[in-house]
């Protein structure tokens, strides 16, 4: 049973160098990063992330500034039930604009920004399907794009 799981796990290492993948590791930002902007959520999945990465999350001080805009969600109706006309299914997508400066207000990175898509059903029988999904869907849209950003501060320090 040893042989088998050193082999799966060396079989499973082939694969992903062979497909290219790198783990990300840490940034390589010179000091500390400020977040700012955005909503509350979307700034906590970010700092969560950067701190992940290594990262020194600071306030007025730092040395980086990274500033989020509004992040807006876009809701469209994907299909009804044809019985009863109620909604069933939604696509929405997060939309967030960013800039990356220094301390002095150079800019650090290109302003840029990140979209992301999802789909989802609403379950019939539940009252506070709707809500409760659309919740869910918006967490994890936030997490999506506060990871999007991480990859392209990663792309943009060099490594």
């Amino acid at each position: 049973m040893h042989i088998l799981s050193r082999l799966t796990g060396t079989l499973l290492a082939l694969v992903l160098a062979g497909c290219g993948f790198q783990p990300l590791g840490e940034l390589d930002l010179p000091g500390s990063v400020r977040v700012q902007g955005g909503s509350y959520e979307l700034r906590s999945a970010l700092e969560a992330r950067l701190a992940g990465s290594g990262v020194r999350i600071a306030g007025n001080g730092a040395d980086i500034v990274l500033a989020l805009q509004p992040g807006s969600f876009d809701e469209r109706l994907l299909s009804v039930e044809p019985v009863r006309g109620e909604a069933r299914e939604y696509q929405v997508a997060f939309l967030v604009r960013y800039g990356v400066r220094d301390r002095k207000g150079g800019q650090v990175l290109e302003p840029g920004e990140v979209s992301v898509l999802r789909e989802y059903r609403v379950h019939r029988g539940e009252r506070l399907s709707r809500t409760r999904e659309r919740a869910l869907v918006h967490d994890e849209m936030r997490r999506e794009a506060a990871a999007a950003i991480v990859r392209r501060l990663y792309a943009s320090s060099g490594r």
